[in-house]
């Protein structure tokens, strides 16, 4: 074989190598953790603790798609401590979070071919091993199938919706007077901000949070400004029951542009 002709069978060979290991790792669910300024936490997932120093930027990585972890944050140079639960939704999505005044929030969503770039400053947790889930795991066990179209509910025990066969994001919607404490509270305060909080407040303090959309419209249409209203949703979004419907919020935005934006930014 010929200099030439060896160097390009070994160019080809790590052309295919390179393309082979980004499939791989396009497929692998990962979950970005990002704290305000100045803020160093250690990071527990399920009671296990993940890291044994202080970071600020987290990259999560091998855990297991549609399943509930329990997060806990022990912050640096002080006492306080900050659990919240997140829901990962599939193979290839990576979900961004905001720890912000000690409380977690869902910031974005990409979903292949979208890949984050990851610089030097995060620190990536690989989970070798399967974790003890804190609430019971999903299983992918019923299958409905319908001419060509075959599609897996990833819950043993789950509301039906009448006249709903679309993707479902979690198993069983908070009755409508479970919300009701939280809407009137919405609906006594004048800012947005404040009336965001006591949402997330309440959505947090849910270990088995799970939302319709039309439960969810309830509460977009408290506020005011269309960038609260996609906060609101894009936090809500890995607990929405009925995943298909959330194209019926379009109408609660005051500008288009706002909803599209959101929709670019959940990957729908």
């Amino acid at each position: 074989m010929s200099f030439l002709a060896r160097n390009i069978r070994i160019t080809f060979l790590v052309f295919l190598a390179n393309i082979l290991c980004c499939q791989l790792f396009s497929q692998e669910a990962t979950v970005f953790i990002d704290a305000e300024e100045q803020v160093f936490f250690q990071l527990s997932i399920n009671e296990k603790k993940q890291t044994e120093d202080y970071f600020s930027k987290v990259q999560l990585i091998g855990l297991n798609k549609q399943q509930n972890y329990k997060l806990t944050f022990n912050f640096k140079d002080d006492t306080l401590q900050h659990t919240a639960t997140i829901y990962l939704l599939g193979d290839g999505v990576s979900q961004h979070y905001l720890l912000k005044n000690n409380k977690l929030e869902l910031t974005k969503v990409l979903f292949p071919p979208h890949q984050q770039q990851v610089d030097s400053a995060v620190f990536t947790v690989q989970l070798t091993e399967k974790l003890v889930a804190t609430i019971p795991e999903i299983k992918d066990t019923l299958v409905i199938e319908e001419d060509t179209l075959t599609q897996k509910v990833p819950f043993d025990d789950y509301y039906r919706m009448p006249d709903y066969e679309g993707e479902i994001g979690c198993p069983w919607p908070l009755k409508d007077e479970e919300l009701n404490e939280v809407k009137l509270k919405i609906n006594n305060l004048s800012i947005d901000d404040r009336k965001i909080d006591v949402y997330n407040d309440f959505r947090q303090s849910k270990l088995d949070f799970c939302i319709t959309v039309e439960q969810l419209r309830n509460i977009v249409i408290l506020f005011e400004y269309d960038e609260f209203k996609m906060e609101i949703v894009k936090n809500s979004y890995p607990f929405i029951y009925d995943k298909d419907n959330i194209l019926l919020l379009e109408k609660d935005f005051s500008y288009q542009n706002s909803f599209d934006e959101l929709k670019k930014q959940l990957g729908i």
